[in-house]
């Protein structure tokens, strides 16, 4: 059967944030796969609509509070601020070694980004 993950994290930031973000592909392969489907649109079908990422938001924070055990949110701003990338890491693994099933992985190797 297909493995089941040990959990699924939410790198939460907001709609807005994300609709501004959206265009800026910073991954050179990605950015490449995204003008080979959008050509010279800047958004795809999803991230034009604002409320379609408000209701996606949503969605992954109800699968949060329904599954605790297998979806965790890590909140990527502070005061409507983005949190830089390290900050967002250490947010990710003081996450991950709350996760019972992950805690043992982590403990003699250390987790580096």
């Amino acid at each position: 059967g297909i493995p089941r993950p040990d959990v699924t994290l939410i790198l939460k930031t907001t709609p807005q944030l994300s609709w501004k973000m959206a265009p800026h592909v910073s991954d050179k392969i990605k950015k490449a796969k995204r003008a080979a489907c959008l050509g010279t649109r800047k958004r795809d079908i999803h991230d034009r609509d604002i409320s379609h990422l408000a209701r996606a938001l949503d969605s992954y924070l109800f699968a949060a509070r329904q599954f605790p055990k297998e979806f965790r949110v890590v909140e990527c701003m502070d005061g409507g601020r983005l949190l830089s990338i390290e900050e967002v890491w250490k947010r990710v693994q003081s996450t991950l070694r709350s996760v019972p099933a992950l805690r043992n992985r982590f403990r003699d190797r250390g987790m580096k980004r």
